[in-house]
């Protein structure tokens, strides 16, 4: 007998979920035609499989489906950034910036800035990429993104030199302003001693 879709569907999510790339690709490969109310959800997890399993090529192609879903599936700004990021690792990061750049007002943010910054920086652009990178570190520093942002500005500061565009003093109290905000008090008065020495004028009263 046929099994059940819908447990096939939660099988292929559970199975996701704990790493098993494989067995979750098998589930959910057949799932579109079963479950075609639901055709989003299990092509997104067959794409996410296949990343999970480095056939990044095959990623994007399969996501299609997500996009041109009708309506508008509530998993399209999570594929572009899949999508994006199976370009890069497949060595083509110019379709993913492409996709970003066209989903932009979509994506969920600092993710969307993350990815465009990575995108960018895998390009060439490196000075757009620290621009973005930037947006990150200083816009949401409560973030996970935020974490990585200041290794890769240092890089890039280094392999810019004098072509770098620091933050805006208004960027840099925006941020100490933020974690006020969220509470993580000892990291602001860190950040705000030390721009204590890096401002002058009204920024630095």
């Amino acid at each position: 007998a046929a099994s059940d879709p819908l447990a096939d569907l939660k099988a292929a999510e559970a199975a996701l979920e704990a790493k098993q790339y494989g067995v979750a690709a098998k589930l959910a490969g057949p799932l579109a035609g079963r479950l075609p109310k639901l055709a989003d959800y299990s092509t997104w997890i067959l794409a996410s499989a296949e990343f999970g399993l480095k056939n990044d090529s095959r990623v994007p192609k399969i996501l299609e489906a997500v996009w041109t879903n009708s309506p508008s599936s509530p998993l399209a700004a999570k594929s572009y950034l899949l999508a994006a990021e199976a370009y890069r690792e497949n060595g083509s990061p110019e379709e993913g910036l492409q996709i970003l750049r066209k989903n932009y007002a979509s994506l969920p943010q600092p993710k969307g800035d993350l990815a465009l910054a990575l995108a960018l920086d895998a390009v060439g652009d490196e000075t757009t990429a620290a621009s973005y990178f930037q947006k990150v570190y200083y816009g949401f520093p409560a973030s996970a993104e935020a974490s990585s942002a200041p290794a890769e500005l240092t890089r890039l500061e280094t392999a810019l030199s004098g072509d770098y565009l620091p933050a805006t003093p208004g960027a840099m109290l925006g941020r100490a302003a933020k974690l006020v905000a969220g509470g993580q008090i000892p990291q602001a008065r860190r950040e705000l001693e030390a721009l204590v020495n890096q401002l002058s004028g009204a920024d630095r009263d």
